[in-house]
């Protein structure tokens, strides 16, 4: 929001320049984001001085130019070439010496000493367009003959400056969405440090007896619009704003267009509280707050076209829609040339139906901006009298009827406590009860002591994000200055040893290991598109989480799978040329089940292209399955290397791949993602994907006892079989067998071949397995592999009816 340096200094006498101002504003909590000189004819009109055309010839070189020399005061007279039409010996005109910038729309440039067509010209002579203060451009502008040679083109046509503040507010604080609020802050700031300051409070008596009423209000949806205040003026002349009116609006980026439009607008960025102005004589006599306009069209100010939908709040003539109720007026009541009577609006609207109602219809406006986050709804009044004073003034209005109100005529502040000693704890800072007291009577926060150390608070209607105890505390230490809080020279901590591991810690165990393996870590939105989830499978049983205003559609859900947000990384980034990717991501899912809400904490691992790049000594390497059941593995055996259960795994979400459990409960499922979403994302090769569940892998880690052990002095030996196997039983029948066959000397079992070809029956597959054989006692003699060895083959036939090849 831009805030006016000068307009604030009409609410509140300081002294403190506008860079000091911006600080103050800053600390308080209202980041400024930049200060900037602005003027009311862009450059000021910087350089520009009265000269007298001395002597005016025709350029020896050019038909079109004269060649004059031009008397500004100084000691000698400048020659500059000129090519209006108008120019000659004995005019006074407007001189651009040396130096000047110029401006022409968005572009600018410098005057400086040139030749043109080999004469050297030491200046510009303008004309209205050129320096910004009219629209003839058929010639230069010729001065008076009064004018003083040598002034500066001030003297003639003065220029307004001012500084320009532009906030960066933040969504809770729409209490200072206009000049009063900010000023109300400052005055906060001054007041708590002893400085007194003349806060200027806007004056709220008005009003008339009604004489003739132009339009009957009625509020049909007393929820959605709580308070609704109107006033009818007759005799309005509408024309163009006086030039401090438009400069003040221009200067905050706003376009003049009339007197009636320009006061409404005035006063929004004045007091902060949005209003609307209606030609009372296209109304019909009357105004209707409703819903119900499903289907009709509405032609809005900014010349769209919107078809109603049945949720959205609307005014009404009681037949048509004719403004969006907080968004934006439509073009059929809107106030032009021929208006002369006036009907006046001023309501408080439900933010969330503002909000509901701007998104739906794609539209933004000033008056929604703050409607949205929540407008003072006891100021109605007060910035409907505003307006109706300077439209008497400025239009030559006549207040016939109103202020007139319909619905909720105030609006109580909210109830809280404050506990003395928990503010004190919580701003590590030993304010007393008195500097407490002090700081709440500058934020206009009423207080009495309920009981000692408890205060009960009443804080006003426009602080609508003041509504609990830690609330206060933040408004007590916004004032009192975040600076102001000393940090301690040394911190005092004690260690307590809960026997589990905190998450943090695991997670930066477990994030070292992916980044030395190469994986760089990616953090995607929480909110996604809900329609990858639908018809999926693998959610079964789930309710997606929906929001009630998304953003828009690809924002609409709670994710319920990292996977759809690392795939669109994936693709961003292979459409910016990096196809070889390792990803990881921290991350939370949600679903609703049963009418209960659910969340599960996860991590994702996403390997895709090459593994390992191609270099002159040898070729590359493809990511594969076992590129990441390798990464899968290490970090299990990182975490205290549990026992692990493996199951085939095929879904829609991943067409091959394993789970491993734990004690009957999945620790983590992976494999390649399913060519249809790879190729829904537009990706043009191989994804492979894991997911954990990161909560159970924290209370394994935590679970895990650390035991040492010394390193076997005796070598393993290994043995391999290959076996001919139906094609339906799977490695992981084959391990659990082999370790229930021996659990003594046997150590560890891989896999190292698959075969499936035409040298086989269609139903038959054969696996080669490794079996690594040790003891601890000693070595093991060639009896000792042989009888393991016998059992092994034993057991694979009987129970698996397996074959040796």
């Amino acid at each position: 929001m831009k805030v006016s340096y000068q307009w604030l200094k009409e609410w509140i006498n300081i002294s403190d320049g506008p860079e000091k101002v911006a600080e103050i504003l800053t600390e308080l909590g209202l980041e400024v984001g930049s200060v900037e000189q602005v003027d009311s004819v862009k450059g000021g009109l910087r350089g520009l001085v009265i000269g007298q055309v001395l002597t005016c010839e025709k350029h020896p070189d050019a038909d079109k130019l004269k060649l004059t020399t031009v008397d500004i005061g100084s000691k000698d007279p400048l020659q500059i070439v000129c090519g209006a039409p108008n120019v000659a010996a004995g005019l006074k005109v407007v001189v651009a010496t040396m130096g000047t910038v110029l401006y022409s729309g968005s572009e600018s440039f410098e005057i400086r000493k040139s030749k043109i067509r080999g004469v050297v010209s030491e200046g510009m002579l303008c004309g209205e367009v050129e320096i910004g203060i009219g629209t003839n451009d058929e010639g230069l502008l010729i001065l008076e003959d009064s004018a003083k040679v040598g002034d500066p083109l001030t003297s003639l046509y003065p220029v307004q400056s001012d500084s320009v503040i532009e906030i960066d507010i933040t969504p809770n604080r729409a209490d200072a969405l206009g000049h009063y609020g900010v000023a109300r802050d400052l005055a906060a700031y001054y007041e708590s440090r002893g400085v007194k300051v003349d806060l200027k409070k806007p004056a709220a008596e008005l009003g008339t007896e009604a004489k003739e009423s132009l339009v009957e209000v009625n509020i049909l949806d007393q929820q959605a619009c709580p308070k609704y205040v109107g006033a009818s003026l007759k005799g309005v002349k509408v024309a163009p704003s006086p030039s401090w009116l438009q400069n003040r609006l221009k200067f905050l980026g706003l376009k003049p267009i009339n007197n009636v439009v320009d006061v409404t607008n005035l006063v929004l960025m004045e007091l902060g509280q949005p209003l609307h102005a209606f030609d009372a004589k296209k109304l019909g006599g009357v105004i209707e707050v409703s819903r119900g306009m499903t289907g009709k069209d509405l032609l809005l100010l900014d010349g769209t076209k919107y078809q109603c939908a049945e949720d959205d709040l609307v005014i009404t003539n009681g037949t048509e829609p004719i403004c969006l109720a907080g968004v934006m007026g439509g073009m059929s009541t809107a106030v032009d040339l021929s208006t002369t009577d006036v009907f006046l609006e001023a309501a408080y609207f439900n933010p969330v139906d503002v909000r509901t109602t701007s998104k739906r219809a794609g539209v933004k406006s000033d008056s929604s901006y703050r409607f949205e986050r929540g407008v003072d709804p006891n100021s109605t009044e007060l910035a409907l009298n505003r307006a109706i004073k300077l439209l008497q003034e400025l239009a030559g209005a006549e207040l016939v009827a109103g202020p007139h109100l319909k619905g909720q005529a105030s609006f109580d502040p909210f109830k809280v406590k404050l506990r003395i000693h928990k503010c004190q704890e919580v701003l590590g800072v030993d304010l007393s009860a008195k500097e407490i007291e002090g700081i709440l009577d500058t934020l206009e926060i009423k207080h009495q002591s309920q009981e000692e150390g408890v205060y009960l608070l009443e804080v006003p209607a426009y602080r609508v994000d003041v509504q609990r105890e830690a609330d206060v505390i933040e408004e007590i230490l916004r004032v009192f200055g975040y600076n102001n809080v000393s940090i301690p020279t040394h911190l005092n901590a004690a260690l307590a040893n809960e026997g589990k591991m905190p998450q943090e810690v695991l997670r930066e165990k477990v994030s070292d290991i992916l980044v030395g393996s190469g994986f760089t870590e990616i953090l995607n939105n929480s909110l996604t598109k809900g329609a990858y989830f639908e018809g999926v499978s693998d959610f079964e049983g789930k309710e997606r989480v929906t929001l009630l205003n998304p953003l828009s559609n690809d924002l609409n859900t709670l994710r319920m799978s990292l996977l759809f947000g690392g795939l669109e990384s994936i693709a961003r980034n292979q459409n910016m040329k990096a196809p070889d990717l390792k990803l990881f991501e921290f991350g939370k899912t949600y679903w609703k089940q049963e009418g209960k809400y659910n969340e599960s904490s996860r991590m994702a691992l996403f390997m895709t292209g090459n593994d390992r790049v191609a270099h002159w000594k040898e070729g590359g390497k493809l990511t594969s399955f076992y590129s990441l059941k390798g990464l899968v593995e290490g970090v299990i055996e990182k975490i205290g290397n549990p026992k692990v259960k493996v199951m085939g795994l095929s879904s829609e979400l991943c067409s091959d791949g394993l789970i491993f459990l734990v004690k009957k409960e999945e620790l983590v499922r992976f494999g390649q993602v399913a060519p249809k979403w790879v190729k829904q994302f537009g990706i043009k090769q191989p994804v492979y994907f894991a997911d954990f569940n990161w909560q159970y892998l924290h209370e394994l880690a935590s679970k895990t006892e650390v035991k040492y052990q010394p390193l076997n002095k005796f070598h393993p030996v290994k043995r391999d079989l290959s076996l001919l196997l139906d094609r339906s039983i799977g490695y992981d029948q084959l391990q659990k067998l082999a370790f229930q066959t021996d659990q003594k000397h046997l150590s560890k079992v891989e896999l190292f071949d698959v075969y499936q070809g035409d040298k086989l029956p269609s139903d038959k597959k054969s696996y080669a397995l490794s079996f690594e054989l040790s003891s601890t006692e000693a070595t093991l003699k060639d009896e000792e592999i042989d009888q393991v060895m016998k059992k092994l083959i034993h057991n694979f036939e009987k129970q698996l009816g397996a074959q040796l090849r």
